[in-house]
């Protein structure tokens, strides 16, 4: 499963899994999950991890459009939060630096790109250690 999410409620965190080849569809479809479940709220902080994806199965156009829906969707709500993304290498790295700019256009949005879950985590103001002993957070960097 390319996209798959896990939310922690004690700690207002979500995190999401890119892995294997990322196609506009299981995007898109992921988005309807986050949006139907009740426990996905305009304040939950979001981990993307991006470790394992392998490659992305479409365009740079494509690319923007999904990440101005996702900007839509964010502006909605009109809350803060914070999004940390795990990305150390590509295709990752340009699927998380991509997102990154295109939340700059809200304010309300704290948005880095992190080469390890620790530094991710860090700013998110998780330690690393705690969550990796609570739940099944991997451990890389």
């Amino acid at each position: 499963m390319p996209c798959r999410y896990e939310i922690f409620d004690e700690l207002n965190l979500v995190r999401i899994t890119f892995s294997g080849a990322l196609t506009t569809s299981e995007m898109l479809d992921l988005i309807d999950q986050l949006d139907a479940d009740p426990r996905y709220h305009p304040t939950i902080d979001e981990l993307g991890d991006f470790q394992t994806l392998t490659d992305i199965a479409f365009d740079s156009e494509t690319m923007k459009n999904l990440n101005d829906l996702i900007l839509g969707l964010y502006l909605r709500s009109n809350r803060r939060k914070r999004i940390a993304q795990i990305a150390p290498n590509e295709p990752g790295r340009t699927v998380a630096v991509a997102f990154r700019f295109a939340m700059q256009g809200n304010p309300n949005l704290d948005t880095e790109v992190f080469d390890s879950a620790s530094d991710a985590l860090a700013f998110l103001g998780h330690p690393a250690d705690l969550i990796l002993q609570t739940r099944k957070l991997p451990a890389s960097g």
